[in-house]
């Protein structure tokens, strides 16, 4: 079975990239054949860029060229769709710490003088967000081909869920309804 791996897979952060290491090993193992979707906006990109020395950087992305087998770059939802469709895959499985991070509208919202009004501002990277961020499944629906997706040991990072509004919570059933299961 061709399996696509949805993870933060080339990250700045060594754990991450073991994890999704382990799970290419398991995957084998069992006799399927894995591929890492190389899901990396450009935002989030840009975020480790300017966060972490850059040869922590450089070597996280060539850690995971060297040693994953990965799919060509997708720095959007749609780039995503395309990639996965041309993969072919039978099974799409997304897992790993933070993955489902959000970030609400109440922690965004502030008062705008000059407009004067209220303004939500948009997550400060996409993977703060449910829009655009391919982790929360709304791609799936999107697919030609049904192709089953499911969702393994995930978290949300001390998200503050208690903070979202009714509109987020529905929005985020929505999304997470495309996957066939969540651990």
């Amino acid at each position: 079975m061709k399996i696509g791996i949805l993870t933060y897979h080339a990250v700045a952060n060594f754990g991450a990239q073991l994890q999704t290491l382990s799970t290419i090993g398991f995957l084998k193992k069992m006799g399927h054949d894995p591929i890492v979707l190389n899901w990396y906006p450009k935002d989030l990109e840009y975020r480790y860029k300017n966060q972490v020395p850059i040869e922590q950087f450089e070597n996280s992305i060539l850690f995971a060229e060297n040693n994953f087998p990965i799919s060509k770059r997708c720095s959007t939802e749609e780039e995503l769709i395309v990639e996965i469709e041309r993969l072919n895959l039978d099974l799409i499985i997304a897992g790993s710490d933070a993955l489902f991070k959000y970030q609400p509208e109440k922690l965004r919202r502030h008062f705008s003088l000059r407009k004067f009004k209220y303004i939500i501002s948009p997550p400060r990277v996409s993977v703060e967000g449910l829009n655009g961020n391919a982790f929360w499944g709304n791609f799936i629906s999107k697919l030609k081909k049904k192709i089953p997706a499911k969702v393994y040991a995930v978290s949300s990072q001390n998200c503050p869920y208690h903070l979202m509004n009714r509109t987020e919570r529905e929005e985020m059933k929505k999304y997470l309804s495309n996957y066939d299961f969540i651990s």
